[in-house]
C-alpha cells in the first residue's frame, strides 16, 4: 500500500503530465488564432545519436554558430527525452504526440493486435487521422515541409514492394547515372511526396539518405 507521500508524488506526477496537455492545446488554439504576423518560424531538427558536446549552445567545444544563434533567438531544451532507444519509436512520438505502444497504424497492429503484449520498434506509421505536428500547424495556418530522413514511412524492402506500388526497384548493376535510373527515382521521389502529403499534409517534402530506398541517384 502506498504511503501518503507517495500518493502525493503520483498526484502531482500526474497533475504535470495533465497540465503539459492542457498548455499543448492552448498553444495551438493559440497559434490558430494568431495572425499571420504574430506566429512564430518554427523549425524542428531531429538527429539521431546526438549528444550535447557537438553543439556549442549545449556547452560542446565547437563552433555551431548557425544552430547557436537558433538556440538564442528560440528555445533551448535542457531536459527533454524520448520514449525509444532506436529511432522509429522516437520519430514517431515527437509526429503524432502519442506513446510508440500506442500506434494502431494498420503496419503496428498487423504484428501486434490490440490488448496484446506489443513491441515498438521499425514498424510504426502515421496513422490516417492525421493526427500529427504537421497537419496540426497546417491546420493552424502554417507552410509545413520535412526535408530528410522520415523513417516512419512505409514498409518497402524488397523488389516486389516497390513493383507492388508502381515504384522504381534499381537492379545490383544499374548506373545511377542513366537515364533510366534517374528517371525511376524521380518518380519514387514524386509517389513518396504524395505519400506524405497525404498523411502530414505538408506543403514541401524532400528525402534524404538510403532509408527509404535501394540507392540513391547522383542527379536531379
Amino acid at each position: 500500500m502506498k504511503n501518503n507521500t507517495e500518493n502525493e508524488n503520483s498526484i502531482t506526477s500526474h497533475s504535470l503530465r495533465c497540465f503539459g496537455l492542457i498548455v499543448g492545446f492552448l498553444g495551438v488554439s493559440a497559434l490558430a488564432n494568431a495572425s499571420a504576423d504574430e506566429r512564430p518560424n518554427i523549425i524542428v531538427f531531429v538527429t539521431d545519436d546526438q549528444v550535447k558536446d557537438e553543439l556549442a549552445c549545449y556547452g560542446g567545444k565547437v563552433l555551431t554558430p548557425n544552430v547557436d544563434r537558433l538556440a538564442r533567438e528560440g528555445i533551448l531544451f535542457d531536459n527533454a527525452h524520448v520514449p525509444s532507444t532506436v529511432c522509429t519509436p522516437s520519430r514517431y512520438t515527437l509526429l503524432t504526440g502519442r506513446f510508440p505502444g500506442n500506434s494502431y497504424s494498420s503496419r503496428y497492429l498487423a504484428e501486434h493486435p490490440r490488448d496484446r503484449q506489443g513491441n515498438p520498434g521499425f514498424n510504426l506509421g502515421p496513422e490516417n487521422d492525421n493526427m500529427n505536428i504537421g497537419n496540426v500547424l497546417r491546420e493552424a495556418g502554417y507552410v509545413t515541409g520535412l526535408v530528410g530522413k522520415l523513417h516512419v514511412g512505409p514498409e518497402l524492402k524488397k523488389r516486389e514492394d516497390y513493383e507492388a506500388v508502381g515504384l522504381y526497384y534499381p537492379d545490383d548493376d544499374a548506373d545511377p547515372d542513366s537515364p533510366e535510373t534517374i528517371a525511376g527515382w524521380q518518380r519514387n521521389e514524386r509517389w513518396y511526396r504524395e505519400w506524405q502529403r497525404q498523411r502530414f499534409l505538408l506543403g514541401q517534402t524532400q528525402l534524404l539518405g538510403k532509408h527509404q530506398g535501394a540507392i540513391q541517384p547522383t542527379q536531379w
